[in-house]
């Protein structure tokens, strides 16, 4: 797609209320894009945004292209690969519980694999 104006972005991003989006959220990272977008709705322009955010202007352009394309849908980070996990779900719970019931002793010491 060619480059999207700051006019076109700043028309589409009119009808959101950012602030409340941005309050609402529990994820960092799409708060910082909701932030990129509250500074261009406010007039900023992509290059000032990313130099206050401290990110990269390219990521900016990305996120407000995004944005543009797709709304608060193209904020959404994609799912990554790796490796999955080798645990069950049981066996997850059974672990996190262990974890929390051995990981403060009274008398010190570290959270070792032995029982």
């Amino acid at each position: 797609m060619k480059y999207i104006s700051q006019k076109q972005l700043e028309d589409k991003l009119k009808p959101l209320d950012i602030k409340a989006l941005i309050a609402k959220q529990t994820n960092d990272r799409m708060r910082i894009r909701l932030l990129a977008l509250l500074h261009i709705k406010e007039g900023a322009n992509r290059a000032k945004t990313a130099i206050y955010l401290k990110s990269s202007r390219k990521a900016v352009n990305d996120w407000a292209k995004n944005f543009y394309e797709n709304g608060l849908d193209g904020l959404k980070e994609k799912p990554r690969t790796g490796r999955p996990c080798h645990l069950t779900p049981e066996q997850l719970i059974t672990f996190k519980e262990y974890v929390i019931a051995n990981s403060i002793k009274p008398n010190g010491g570290r959270l070792t694999g032995q029982y």
